[in-house]
């Protein structure tokens, strides 16, 4: 089965109050027809599909990592044989200035990407270019 979303979920509902004569209370605050409703939760569709829509930049954080990962790849260049991320730190200036927690996390970003891979060499890892 698959997952229902929110946006499914207001569809329905709408949906339904579009087909529909019914009229909700809200307590002391009045009653709601099927209008109003149907409204309501069409408004919410807009304000979900506005949300899954972003504003397709990227944040200040992914470009500097990707700024990152090409300083990454040129040292990695200069080494086939890989090197740990100390190392890393250690062969190039800039990267020296971040901490290797950050990197290692940019590293295994990378992997998934497919630019970078990680071999074990005496129980430590070794990342050099694909």
């Amino acid at each position: 089965m698959t997952k229902i979303t929110k946006k499914d979920v207001f569809t329905a509902v709408a949906n339904y109050f579009d087909t529909t004569s019914v009229s909700l209370s809200i307590g002391n605050k009045g009653t709601l027809s099927a209008d109003d409703l149907a409204d309501f939760f069409e408004h919410e569709i807009e304000l979900v599909n506005r949300k899954n829509s972003g504003s397709g930049k990227p944040t200040a954080k992914q470009v500097e990592n990707e700024v990152i990962k090409e300083i990454i790849l040129e040292t990695l260049r200069d080494y086939p044989n890989g090197l740990t991320v100390t190392d890393l730190q250690k062969a190039n200036d800039k990267l020296g200035g971040y901490q290797n927690q950050k990197l290692s996390a940019i590293l295994r970003l990378m992997i998934k990407e497919g630019t970078v891979i990680r071999e074990i060499d005496k129980r430590k890892p070794i990342f050099r270019k694909a």
